[in-house]
């Protein structure tokens, strides 16, 4: 029952996402879209809708896609990049309020990589 209401509400975005010219308003639809992909584990269409909005002007939904990304990456076995990335996140973003989590998973990575 939960898949098929996330099911639904992914279809209900994807029309709109295809309807808005406003790059902020597209950033908010595709950052709620890439969440849900993330939450079923869809993690190839998460990506693509995170990486999209990196596209767009930096703002702080941006900034949010690209800690989703870092997990979405991970998930996805492309451990190098998501490390890469999330380093990257704490030197450019080092005052936003998802900082301390993407520490957090850099330390768990590091110790389930044996780095300790």
């Amino acid at each position: 029952m939960e898949n098929e209401r996330f099911s639904q509400a992914i279809s209900l975005y994807s029309k709109v996402i295809g309807t808005v010219s406003d790059e902020e308003a597209k950033a908010y639809l595709l950052l709620a879209r890439g969440k849900l992909y993330y939450l079923t584990e869809r993690y190839d269409q998460a990506k693509l809708d995170f990486e999209k909005i990196a596209d767009i002007k930096k703002t702080d939904i941006q900034t949010e896609a690209q800690f989703f990304l870092v997990t979405t990456l991970y998930y996805l076995g492309e451990e190098e990049k998501a490390r890469s990335l999330a380093n990257n996140y704490i030197i450019v973003n080092p005052n936003h309020r998802r900082t301390p989590d993407v520490i957090l998973w850099i330390a768990k990575n590091d110790f389930n990589n044996g780095l300790y």
